[in-house]
């Protein structure tokens, strides 16, 4: 099956403050990811991992090597474009749920449609089925300081969503929830998957979480690895 996703020979290093010198932390990942897929990326800590999904997510640009996303390369657009095509294409959640203080849930979750400019007039309808497929259709009102952690992490899933993108990326999604929350997201994100036909990629350094997804991939000095999960 042709990958939605796909990277080739990412290389990048970062400049280790003080001394000045380079640290590799990529050193020529490979990586396929086929659509409806739901893939783990896993290791230890400081080995690559949330820089790896930066990169897949245009977030950071590589050293050297290319993304390719249903056939465009990432690598070649500018920053203004490639701006537009993560907008469009991808959503992204992280540990820290990242909410506007000042917006309501509601305001929060219509944001990406508002700065790509998609939906016009169903951005209010849209944003309300998201919250209310993740239990929060009483809440939308709701600033997220009124908002407990659980809830605002499903807010920033739903804000993830609002675009239909073809590709969530999601950066130890689970790390500050507890194991009821955690369970609760993770039983959403496969319903979703299921639902409408996304992939998705998950940084996460939980053997359980990994252990439901389709695939794990491991990154072990800067390059993907076979193997056990032994992180």
């Amino acid at each position: 099956m042709e990958p939605i996703l796909y990277a080739r020979d990412l290389k990048k290093s970062y400049e280790e403050k003080g001394s000045g010198e380079k640290l590799e932390v990529l050193k020529g990942v490979n990586i396929d990811i086929a659509a409806n897929e739901i893939v783990a990326i896993v290791g230890a800590s400081g080995s690559g991992k949330s820089t790896l999904l930066h990169l897949l997510g245009g977030l950071d640009r590589a050293d050297s090597g290319d993304v390719f996303f249903r056939g465009t390369n990432m690598s070649t657009l500018n920053t203004a474009a490639l701006a537009g095509f993560r907008n469009k294409n991808m959503g992204f959640v992280f540990q820290f749920h990242h909410l506007l203080p000042e917006f309501s849930a509601l305001e929060n979750v219509m944001m990406p449609a508002l700065i790509g400019n998609h939906f016009a007039e169903k951005r209010n309808e849209r944003a309300e089925m998201l919250l209310g497929q993740f239990g929060l259709a009483k809440r939308g009102h709701h600033r997220p300081s009124e908002l407990s952690g659980g809830e605002q992490q499903r807010v920033a899933v739903a804000r993830a969503l609002m675009n239909e993108p073809d590709l969530l990326l999601a950066d130890e999604p689970t790390g500050n929830l507890d194991e009821h929350n955690t369970q609760t997201l993770l039983d959403q994100l496969f319903e979703l998957r299921n639902a409408l036909s996304i992939t998705v990629v998950m940084v996460t350094h939980d053997r359980k979480i990994a252990s439901r997804c389709d695939r794990v991939l491991r990154i072990e000095q800067g390059n993907i690895v076979a193997g056990e999960m032994n992180f």
